[in-house]
């Protein structure tokens, strides 16, 4: 069922599968042709963030989401909102406070993430 509850659910899914770095969640939430943008503006598809997060990758140590907002229209999803993230990569620690965009399609009885932005948000 494509509903706003059904899309919050598969969000967290998506969101415990990241922190688990379980790829094969990741690889049924997240559609073949999904793109992405990190941060820095970089693109990235499902290979690319499955590669990522297999063992010696990413490891996140915080996910938090504030301000997020819900809309489905017909089979499309969208997630708005602000988050902030931490963890290791490569070895490498980072933190970073997000503005992000996540648009979700709803196909073959589940919501998938389609597209993803963030945009760091900087203290002023």
């Amino acid at each position: 069922m494509q509903n706003q509850k059904s899309l919050l659910e598969t969000f967290d899914n998506l969101r415990n599968a990241l922190i688990s770095c379980d790829v094969d969640t990741l690889k049924e939430l997240i559609a073949d042709d999904y793109c992405g943008f990190d941060p820095q503006g970089n693109p990235q598809d499902l290979s690319m963030t499955l590669e990522a997060y297999q063992p010696g990758g990413v490891k996140l140590d915080r996910y938090d989401v504030e301000d997020m907002k819900t809309h489905v229209i017909d089979n499309v999803g969208i997630l708005t909102g602000k988050g902030q993230i931490s963890g290791t990569f490569s070895g490498s620690e980072f933190e970073d406070h997000l503005r992000f965009l996540d648009i979700y399609v709803f196909r073959s009885g589940q919501w998938q993430l389609f597209l993803s932005q963030t945009t760091p948000l900087v203290a002023v």
